[in-house]
């Protein structure tokens, strides 16, 4: 614990990160995963990631 101090490191500096890593880890993989990118695109495929729009999109 002392070389983290000496590093100018504070617990609460430590409880932030160890809190808003996980998060923002969990945030960034959820986004990936939902293949979150394809909505910003203009492809009509990515309607298809959306599970009501499926048969709509089969129909057009």
């Amino acid at each position: 614990m002392h070389s983290i101090h000496r590093m100018g490191l504070s617990r609460w500096t430590l409880l932030l990160c160890a809190i808003v890593g996980p998060v923002l880890g969990l945030g960034v993989f959820t986004f990936w995963y939902a293949q979150g990118g394809s909505y910003f695109s203009s492809d009509p495929k990515a309607c298809v990631n959306c599970h009501i729009m499926r048969d709509e999109y089969g129909f057009w």
